[in-house]
């Protein structure tokens, strides 16, 4: 009998309903924007070590070549950058003012 009551039990603690474990559609998005922020320095440094490949081949690249190819993926970088920085602020419009504007309002 032990036994039963203690499977009567478990089912109970099975079919008690837990909170969600998933995050607002919102918020969920609104972290991995931030997390490709954090990953795109890593990026770059990436990118900015493909020249150094170049040399390996055997054929080489002008150094004019490596260069134009560094400003390109900075120039990228800074694009994807601002289109991060522009979705994130979007997304906070959406939200309650901050601390520092009702600050002023008040005074």
């Amino acid at each position: 009998m032990n036994d039963a009551g203690q499977s009567d039990q478990l089912d109970r603690e099975i079919e008690e309903p837990v909170g969600s474990v998933f995050l607002q559609k919102q918020t969920y998005r609104r972290r991995r924007l931030a997390d490709s922020a954090r990953v795109l320095p890593v990026l770059g440094l990436l990118l900015w070590m493909v020249p150094l490949l170049w040399g390996a081949s055997g054929k080489g690249q002008s150094a004019s070549s490596a260069l134009i190819y560094i400003f390109a993926v900075w120039g990228g970088l800074v694009v994807c950058a601002a289109f991060i920085i522009l979705l994130l602020n979007r997304r906070d419009q959406g939200r309650a003012p901050d601390e520092g504007a009702s600050r002023e309002a008040g005074q």
